[in-house]
């Protein structure tokens, strides 16, 4: 999968290049904002909100899975809100406000399919053209609307937003198929111990 060993080193080790169950975990559509306005100021806490679309009974599978097979959320509009982890890493830096006061920064973490952007995989990153420029825009507004749901202060303090898509992902952090995440959290990485061996941070290879 990547470069780090050779194939000779790899085979004299006996090191398979695919565990079974450890499949890559989802890409993300990361969306990085900025905000006018401490945390206090903006009445923030220093906590992270999961946003998950749920049926009327409480199910919160059938919706994500929904989401997630669609082929194109956007069009489809599976569910109402995608799902969201919302975190607050300005407020998470101690020494944060004493760099910057008065400003507060927002992360919007949304999975989402490497397929879903497979159209524009072979472009030019950061000339990817129009079209790439504006999917990342109705991601951004989706993401936003989650955010702004949740903490409606923020809506008049933002200052900018940045918009990163799984095609981003894989080309600036070399992550496959634009997941930060790595290795799918799969029971069999859990449980079976012939996987757990093989992922354990000490490998047959020396110094490595």
């Amino acid at each position: 999968r990547g470069n780090l060993v050779r194939r000779a080193v790899i085979e004299r080790n006996k090191i398979p290049l695919k565990l079974p169950g450890c499949d890559d975990g989802p890409g993300m559509v990361m969306i990085n904002a900025g905000f006018r306005g401490s945390e206090k100021s903006l009445k923030l806490a220093n906590a992270n909100v999961w946003h998950y679309p749920t049926t009327p009974d409480g199910d919160m599978v059938a919706p994500l899975r929904r989401f997630m097979d669609s082929a194109d959320p956007l069009r489809e509009r599976p569910v109402e809100f995608p799902p969201v982890m919302i975190t607050f890493p300005s407020i998470k830096d101690r020494d944060w406000a004493t760099h910057h006061p008065d400003k507060t920064t927002v992360q919007i973490l949304i999975p989402a399919r490497y397929e879903w952007f497979l159209k524009w995989k072979d472009e030019t990153p950061e000339h990817r053209g129009a079209e790439y420029e504006a999917v990342k825009r109705e991601w951004r507004d989706w993401g936003l609307a989650v955010l702004y749901k949740h903490f409606p202060q923020l809506r008049d303090a933002e200052d900018f937003v940045d918009v990163s898509a799984p095609l981003s992902i894989q080309n600036w952090l070399g992550a496959s198929k634009g997941t930060p995440i790595g290795l799918n959290p799969s029971p069999e990485r859990f449980c079976k111990w012939e996987v757990m061996e093989r992922l354990d941070c000490k490998t047959p290879i020396e110094n490595l």
